[in-house]
């Protein structure tokens, strides 16, 4: 893994054309991890896997209704608008991309509809994700 990232670093740190070219491959990578954290949540769920869990914190349908308990270091009580602050970065960086509109043919229809696409495909995966992980490992862990 130290590899491939001293690999990204060099291709970014030679040009944006060539980040361009790259694209699909980080987007890829992207893809690759998504699809092997959410395996590795299905394989512990059936008993395939057990990483640091215990099995007792295989309990489905534990986390379906909110349950927020305090932090054992801080002691602080998480609420429903201090989690959203974990949804704000995956907003934040598709706006970059609009930075990028010198490739494209047509900006002005473009960007809003990339934008808006992005963020939802942004916000279906954060959805996915949670709602697996919330199906699939206790509360307690």
């Amino acid at each position: 893994s130290l590899s491939l990232i001293f690999i990204l670093a060099c291709v970014v740190s030679v040009g944006v054309k060539y980040v361009n070219m790259a694209s699909n491959l980080f987007l890829g990578m992207v893809f690759l991890s998504i699809f092997c954290m959410c395996l590795g949540c299905i394989m512990f769920s059936q008993g395939e896997f057990m990483g640091g869990l215990n099995p007792w914190d295989r309990l489905a349908f534990d986390n379906i209704w909110p349950h927020y308990e305090p932090d054992p270091v801080t002691g602080i009580t998480p609420t429903f608008f201090s989690l959203v602050a974990l949804f704000y970065p995956s907003v934040t960086g598709i706006l970059a991309g609009s930075n990028r509109s010198a490739v494209l043919a047509n900006p002005g229809r473009s960007i809003p509809r990339g934008t808006i696409g992005a963020i939802l495909c942004t916000t279906l995966i954060y959805v996915f994700v949670v709602w697996l992980f919330g199906l699939t490992i206790s509360n307690v862990t």
